[in-house]
């Protein structure tokens, strides 16, 4: 008998022992603004951005503010964001796809933690050039919620492999921009089916009837319909236990 209490005490103690080793408070979602300087509009966009990547498989990311390093225990930024990415689990278990973006304000310190599996995609200068052009000058403004959505766009960019923007605007023959002849396709094409059904006798140029068939009208498909959503289908069922081993980079602004 008394053998058995002790093991039921042994058990006790060492669940207790291991709640006290847990820092910081369960993550509510994508964004935890614990120094309370994430405006909503910045906050929603993060949310949606982070739930598509994490639907997609693509990373599991973080971004999580605290007012101090010192609250929590910590000396420096770098130890505790290795402990809270360790205790939250970020990113996939086997896949090690996470990424944290802690921002201590009144140290004024910023750290992206990388998970083993995204280290090549987001190297330490990556993400060190993140903090610097990225987060810090929106930070030096006070504008925070911004610098920190400005970060989780880069991220993205390094983690899907997006060329810069300048490299986007490829140039098509005769030196137009890609874009100028898409819409001369578009307007083409528009035109064709516009005489093809002027020929049939089945619409009327100018007329109601032709008009709502067209591409330019409010169905799906056209210009008019939607743009960004924030219905994302998903939400936040909490991390799946992916680790890092310290990769990413520090900074302050």
């Amino acid at each position: 008998m008394k053998i058995l209490v002790s093991i039921i005490l042994s058990l006790f103690l060492f669940a207790e022992a291991d709640a006290a080793k847990k820092i910081f408070p369960a993550p509510t979602g994508y964004v935890n603004d614990l120094a309370g300087v994430i405006d909503a509009d910045s906050k929603g966009k993060m949310t949606v951005f982070a739930e598509r990547l994490a639907k997609e498989g693509k990373a599991e990311i973080a971004i999580v503010t605290i007012q101090s390093i010192k609250e929590f225990g910590f000396a420096d930024i770098e130890e505790a964001a290795v402990k809270l990415f360790e205790e939250w689990g970020i990113g996939k278990k086997g896949k090690d796809n996470g990424i944290l973006i802690l921002a201590s304000m009144k140290d004024r310190k910023i750290k992206i933690e990388v998970g083993y599996g995204l280290e090549e995609k987001v190297p330490d200068g990556r993400a060190g050039e993140i903090i610097r052009n990225g987060i810090a000058p929106y930070f030096k403004s006070q504008r925070y919620g911004e610098g920190l959505y400005k970060g989780l766009l880069l991220l993205s960019e390094a983690i899907e492999g997006a060329a810069p923007a300048a490299k986007k605007q490829k140039r098509g023959g005769g030196g137009f921009p890609i874009e100028i002849i898409i819409i001369i396709v578009f307007v083409l094409a528009t035109l064709v089916s516009m005489i093809m059904q002027i020929i049939r006798g089945k619409g009327k140029v100018g007329g109601r009837r032709y008009r709502n068939n067209t591409f330019w009208g409010s169905g799906s498909g056209g210009f008019g319909g939607g743009g960004w959503s924030s219905d994302s289908g998903g939400g936040f069922g909490g991390f799946s236990g992916g680790s890092s081993g310290g990769g990413g980079a520090s900074g302050d602004w």
